[in-house]
């Protein structure tokens, strides 16, 4: 017959000890249980939340409207503007032609390049288109200038010179112009006039400028 074996009363107060902690509910999170939202585990890496892609700034309206010059104004266009020709004047086997734009609107106006020139024989066909420099034998900017940026109130003048040469650049005589084909910078309409400088080769027309440059007479 085996005898029952006893139990030391240590034995008993260590097993109801080990009970009462796992049933406890307390503060601390028991074994198994999912982690609170929001929680760290210890010992575990801290996570850095990923921030969201920032909202786009709305675009700044684009500005619509009519073509305008850097000075706020419209450019001067040929309905506004009246195309003369001056006296001719020579020198040095040079002849040139002071070419004038005046406002002829009610509003202010820019221009600033070089007009278009053609030149036209006896029946105004075209027969030569004026080069492009900044300045020549008789007249034209300072070296190293730019083109200015002219404004023209009602009423206002611009001019720009045209000049060629007396013969050819040989030295043989050539057939003089009858007239010339104008055209204000970056406008497509042109007005005719006479050429009576007598000049007959190597055309040049110079930029605009503020004023009548040279006299007209």
């Amino acid at each position: 017959m085996t005898t029952p074996r006893r139990v030391t009363p240590f034995l008993l107060l260590a097993s109801a000890v080990l009970v009462g902690t796992t049933a406890c509910t307390g503060t601390g999170t028991p074994v198994g249980a999912p982690a609170p939202t929001g929680a760290v585990s210890s010992g575990s890496p801290t996570a850095t939340a990923s921030a969201g892609p920032a909202s786009a700034s709305p675009a700044s309206p684009v500005p619509t409207g009519g073509s305008t010059s850097a000075a706020g104004s419209a450019e001067c266009k040929l309905e506004s503007l009246s195309v003369t020709a001056g006296k001719p004047g020579a020198a040095g086997g040079h002849s040139r032609v002071v070419l004038a734009f005046i406002n002829t609107g009610t509003a202010p106006c820019t221009m600033q390049g070089y007009p278009g020139v053609a030149i036209l024989d006896a029946g105004s066909a075209q027969v030569a288109q004026a080069r492009r420099t900044a300045q020549g034998y008789m007249g034209g900017l300072p070296a190293g200038q730019s083109p200015p940026l002219v404004s023209l109130r009602p009423g206002d003048s611009a001019s720009a010179i045209i000049e060629a040469l007396s013969a050819n650049p040989d030295g043989t005589a050539c057939k003089p112009w009858s007239g010339l084909l104008v055209t204000a910078p970056d406008d497509t309409r042109s007005t005719q006039l006479v050429w009576a400088a007598g000049g007959c080769a190597d055309p040049q027309i110079h930029p605009v400028v503020p004023g009548l440059e040279g006299s007209l007479s």
